[in-house]
């Protein structure tokens, strides 16, 4: 599908350096990012929190592990989406 943004899953550290540079360039790139937020780590608790809002300002998804599983699990992207 053309106009569908391919999917991908970022962890990892360091969430207030790399992880938000990675975000935002894939982001500026056309991809959905979903941020698996139980399975980042940041240096700087203050520059974390700024990077994590900066994160989701920009479009990135905040997703668990376990969310991650169960969609390949079940091969359904709509478990991702945010709760309404």
């Amino acid at each position: 599908n053309p106009g569908k943004k391919m999917p991908v899953f970022l962890y990892g550290v360091a969430t207030d350096f790399c992880d938000k540079a990675a975000v935002l360039g894939l982001w500026a790139q056309g991809y959905e990012v979903f941020v698996v937020t139980d399975a980042i780590a940041g240096v700087f608790e203050a520059s974390t929190a700024k990077a994590l809002v900066e994160m989701q300002e920009a479009g990135a998804k905040f997703v668990k592990t376990g969310d991650v599983l169960k969609t390949f699990e079940t091969g359904c992207m709509r478990m991702l989406e945010p709760a309404r």
